[in-house]
């Protein structure tokens, strides 16, 4: 009988190491490569959320021409995110009220209007990550990588974007994650 319980204990030892080996695999290679970016954009989200509380209607333009206004509006916002992220947790949690202020005067709709004309006014392509059917709780999710669109831009955006051009290669990625 000792060599029995021996036998099964050492089983039960090398069932547990595997076990932690194998969640300790999971956590390192997907969780944490996949989960932790989704939950930092769920928390991004929010804050642009609560950043662009203007929740006005907004039509584009018939001539697609940005303004001077609105980009300058919008140069204040990804200013703040750069900083915000740059900053780190601890300079969140600081800021966090500072950010939930600074709404800039923008729907979300008219701010991201403006992101696109800008990067196309510049050359740049921008990509976005739509997690909005996660977020949402919509059943069967899905992630999607969308193209903003990829049209000509007028020349008045160009004008405006392309002295733009070094920080909008910067903000790139806050604009795939929606930020």
């Amino acid at each position: 009988m000792t060599k029995l319980r021996a036998g099964l204990l050492i089983a039960a030892g090398i069932f547990l190491l595997i076990i932690g080996i194998v969640g300790t695999a999971f956590y390192f290679r997907i969780y944490k490569p996949v989960g932790a970016p989704l939950m930092a954009m769920s928390t991004a989200r929010i804050l642009e959320q609560r950043r662009l509380q203007n929740q006005s209607a907004f039509s584009e333009p018939g001539s697609g021409e940005v303004s001077a206004e609105q980009v300058r509006r919008f140069v204040a916002v990804e200013q703040a995110v750069e900083t915000t992220v740059a900053g780190g947790a601890a300079a969140l949690a600081a800021q966090q009220t500072a950010i939930e202020r600074a709404e800039f005067d923008f729907s979300k709709k008219e701010f991201e209007w403006v992101r696109s004309q800008l990067y196309l006014g510049a050359g740049l392509r921008l990509t976005r990550l739509d997690v909005s059917e996660i977020l949402d709780g919509v059943p069967d999710p899905a992630a999607r990588v969308r193209a903003v669109r990829d049209e000509p831009a007028p020349e008045a955006n160009r004008a405006l974007a392309q002295p733009l051009k070094p920080r909008l290669e910067r903000w790139r990625a806050f604009g795939f994650f929606g930020l």
